[in-house]
């Protein structure tokens, strides 16, 4: 699996991961905190909570870590509130990149990643088919009015309905100057 880093990035796409592998690479990110600044993880298996948590825990754990992306897995409760403590650091070791797409996860979960983002410097931001809600929309539309680091937002694929929901998000986009 180590094998696999190059340039600091590791791509795993459709390699089926479990507990025993997400162990190892995170007592290897443990001790090596530069190994990575990038992962994908698509179509992983991942359909267990302590899976997705271990990885994220090496992750976390890394000095200079700007980029997730998560693709056809699943993201429970605790795998998302160790994004959102990797959503609040400071720059300069914050994450850029978060991108969470066609995944299993809560519309809980997605609110409360909603809520961290809001205070982060993120710069991109893929929330797709991630069960955005009319009240995760209002904390997007309130969120774009302040936060100017986010440059690339993805909401698709959520079931969004025309409502005054949706209207208040298209003009709080619309003032946005850096989407």
């Amino acid at each position: 699996m180590v094998s696999k880093i190059q340039g600091k990035a590791l791509n795993l796409v459709g390699y089926r991961l479990n507990l025993g592998v997400c162990r190892a690479l995170r007592q290897y990110l443990e001790n090596l905190k530069n190994a990575l600044t990038r992962i994908v993880l698509d179509n992983n298996g991942i359909a267990s909570g302590d899976v997705l948590s271990e990885l994220l825990q090496g992750i976390a754990s890394q000095d200079d870590f700007k980029s997730i992306i998560i693709i056809k897995n699943t993201v429970d409760e605790a795998s998302a509130s160790i994004l959102i403590e990797m959503l609040k650091r400071p720059f300069p070791k914050n994450l850029e990149e978060l991108r969470i797409v066609n995944c299993k996860i809560s519309p809980v979960s997605t609110h409360k990643l909603l809520q961290a983002v809001s205070e982060s410097q993120l710069k991109k931001l893929s929330l797709s088919g991630a069960q955005i809600n009319e009240a995760g929309l209002d904390l997007l539309s309130g969120m774009l009015a302040h936060l100017r680091s986010l440059m690339d937002l993805d909401i698709s694929w959520n079931g969004l309905r025309p409502n005054s929901h949706l209207k208040k998000f298209l003009e709080a986009l619309g003032a946005n100057r850096t989407l």
